[in-house]
């Protein structure tokens, strides 16, 4: 019987090609776990930052994008996280607005709370109201679209619009389907 791997195994550039490959795969892996355990535990700037040096093949799944939006809100990046934010939103809504709080330990009520608690938050600030928007996102359509329509300076914004249009098409077709129930 004619034994491929062992064959292989034979050259030694396939042979470390094969090695390196699944070194790169437990790599990844454990990366990708490592920045899972520091976002669990609330360390969202570690986590972002392993997040980021994933290979681009995971770090643009959806799982790790939702995560990475999250980590740019509480980071102050609201824009940031409308980079990651939009893309899943067009292609994917329900993993964001069907976002499952307790199943996925979801901490953006812990957020909305810790952000309305932090020195300097202001509800005329739109960077703030922006994060607020992002965070309810994941609980509330109606929250969020009601934040981001408290926006003032960054009203107009593209990506903004954008994001309302997504999430008033969303509540319009839930309000459909409910209608004819």
């Amino acid at each position: 019987m004619f034994h491929y791997a062992s064959f292989l195994s034979s050259f030694p550039l396939v042979k470390s090609s094969f090695f390196l490959a699944r070194f790169l795969q437990h790599y990844c892996t454990m990366s990708e776990m490592l920045a899972n355990n520091y976002f669990i535990v609330r360390n969202y700037a570690k986590a972002r930052e392993v997040f980021l040096r994933l290979p681009e093949s995971v770090r643009n799944s959806d799982a790790v994008k939702k995560k990475l939006v999250l980590c740019e809100i509480f980071l102050g990046n609201p824009l940031s996280a409308l980079d990651y934010l939009l893309p899943l939103v067009v292609q994917n809504p329900g993993f964001i607005f069907k976002t499952d709080l307790e199943l996925e330990d979801c901490p953006c009520r812990d957020l909305i709370c810790e952000l309305e608690q932090r020195p300097g938050f202001s509800q005329e600030d739109d960077f703030c109201l922006l994060s607020i928007s992002i965070l309810w996102l994941y609980c509330s359509l109606e929250n969020s679209l009601h934040y981001l329509e408290m926006l003032t300076s960054l009203n107009g914004h593209p990506k903004v619009n954008e994001l309302k249009l997504q999430i008033q098409k969303h509540i319009n077709h839930n309000q459909l389907i409910n209608s004819t129930e």
